[in-house]
């Protein structure tokens, strides 16, 4: 039977390593589980982790004190040879590669912090990603030599990098994440009614303007209404359709449309109040969206007020409310409200 060798055993370490560490969905879960790889990979008295990447500023020991851990970061981190060399290499540093155990028990680094515990073996490697160092892991015993072949350095290196891949993982998810918090709080100020599917689990969100929207169409549940109303449709297809709701004398305009390369469809909900209050006689010779700025005309709003009902620009309905007068043959929006309320009712019969 062969004998494994060190490479061999290096890959294991690390590709067990890197399925465990790249599960974490947490700074705090990936450190608990390089405490736990590390106990079992480069087994030493003391051995732990620091990350001082901005955005995860943390740390995890075992085999050390507070008193220790107090001393390095107060004079210690500033002295420390290893540190040194594994950040300007940016690969793992054994205290036995840099000096005898006589000179290292000689150091200020040694006498000021080591000592309290004995440490005459250090060994650290940088966490690295991205060619920037995010942190060290670092190992500590009593006996000078341990740890100092070039399978256990390798090891160390390797997990340096796998701990690193993982805490950018952390971080980007993290990135991405306020990313998307910060677009939704966007949306949800927004003054356009927008809800957005997701197509991998089903779920909806509304925007504080579709809530408000939809509470004109149903006074018991509008987003369970909304629900059913959309059952028929696929988000990934896109569609577009009108959803009369004649008991209130308005229409419900949805136009949904997949976001290309996500996973995410966008549905612009729109209420357009219906032309009944317009004589057959007029509202024949207009377009459904002259009717509708007709209608809201007469009822006295304004251009700017019209603009943000039907979400258009004010210049636009100046155009439409032009073409209005032109086609009835009229000047102004009074006349355009003494021809409506001057023309015949009509009667359902």
């Amino acid at each position: 039977m062969s004998q494994r060798g060190p490479d061999e055993r290096t890959a294991r370490l690390v590709v067990s390593a890197t399925d465990e560490l790249s599960a974490a969905t947490s700074t705090e879960e990936l450190l608990e589980v390089y405490l736990r790889v590390a106990r079992s990979a480069l087994p030493t008295r003391s051995f732990g982790i620091y990350l001082f990447s901005p955005a995860r500023h943390r740390s995890a020991t075992e085999g050390v004190s507070d008193l220790f851990l107090a001393r390095y970061e107060d004079a210690g981190r500033e002295q420390d040879p290893v540190l040194r060399r594994a950040v300007d290499t940016r690969s793992a540093a054994h205290s036995a590669h840099l000096m005898p155990p006589e000179d290292w028990q000689d150091l200020p680094f040694y006498q000021d912090v080591l000592a309290l515990h004995g440490m005459r073996m250090v060994l650290e490697a940088p966490i690295v990603a991205g060619g920037q160092v995010l942190g060290t892991l670092n190992f500590a015993d009593r006996d000078p030599g341990l740890l100092a072949g070039e399978a256990e350095v390798a090891v160390a290196s390797a997990l340096g990098r796998v701990v690193g891949s993982a805490v950018a993982s952390l971080e980007a998810r993290d990135d991405l994440r306020r990313e998307r918090d910060n677009a939704w709080a966007a949306l949800d100020l927004a003054a356009v009614a927008l809800v957005t599917t997701d197509l991998r689990t089903g779920k909806r969100r509304l925007n504080e303007a579709a809530r408000q929207l939809l509470r004109e169409v149903s006074d018991e549940d509008p987003e369970s209404w909304l629900e059913e109303t959309m059952a028929a449709r696929n988000p990934r297809d896109g569609f577009a359709w009108t959803v009369p709701l004649a008991e209130r004398g308005l229409r419900l305009s949805l136009r949904s449309r997949p976001v290309p390369d996500d996973e995410v469809a966008v549905a612009v909900l729109r209420l357009e109040r219906d032309a009944a209050g317009l004589p057959p006689s007029i509202a024949a010779r207009l377009t459904p969206r002259e009717r509708e700025i007709a209608v809201l005309a007469v009822e006295g709003l304004s251009d700017d007020q019209i603009a943000a009902r039907v979400l258009l620009s004010p210049y636009t309905v100046k155009q439409h409310l032009k073409a209005v007068y032109r086609k009835l043959g009229i000047g102004s929006r009074q006349a355009l409200t003494r021809v409506v309320l001057s023309a015949p009712p009509s009667y359902e019969g």
